[in-house]
Formats: C-alpha cells, sequence, structure tokens
C-alpha cells in the first residue's frame, strides 16, 4: 500500500462514505476491497469519493475493477463520485 494512503470512512443511516486519500495502487486497491466486503452486508449505498487520491497508479485500478466485478450485484451498490471517479471506476 502506498505509504500516504488511508481511507477515512463514516456511516450516514444505510450508506457506507469512504474517502480515499494518497495515492492508490495495487495494495490501497485491495483494502479498500476488503472495507467493502466487510461492510456489504448492512450498507444499501457505498459512496466513494476520489477527489483525495493524488494519483492513481493503473495496476490499483484494474485491481479495483476486477475484484469488485467479482462482487456481483453487491457492485451496483456502489458509488464512485469525485475527479477520479471515472479512471477508478468506469
Amino acid at each position: 500500500m502506498a505509504t500516504n494512503f488511508r481511507i477515512i470512512t463514516s456511516r450516514e443511516n444505510n450508506a457506507l462514505h469512504l474517502n480515499l486519500r494518497g495515492d492508490f495502487d495495487g495494495m490501497s486497491a485491495m483494502e479498500v476491497v476488503c472495507v467493502i466486503t466487510d461492510n456489504v452486508a448492512w450498507a444499501k449505498k457505498i459512496y466513494i469519493q476520489t477527489d483525495g487520491l493524488k494519483s492513481l497508479l493503473f495496476f490499483g485500478c484494474d485491481m479495483f475493477q476486477k475484484k469488485i466485478a467479482l462482487c456481483g450485484a453487491a457492485s451496483k451498490r456502489i458509488i464512485v463520485i469525485g475527479a477520479h471517479s471515472s479512471k477508478l471506476f468506469p
């Protein structure tokens, strides 16, 4: 994981909010996927804010997209917003 990467999480009603900060690489992608899978049972919507990302490495984006695709129907509850949303989850 990039040394400056972190996830700020918050809950609001039945929604999980993930605010991503720093550089997004392969290990960062796995950390985000783990947070999602740990919370997918109760979260009706999962919002991922990308404005705080400084850089997105191709491998990290590719890893995230492949792992989220394996979540099946749960992936439809994920809403990616912010400046880097189209790179992370096209």
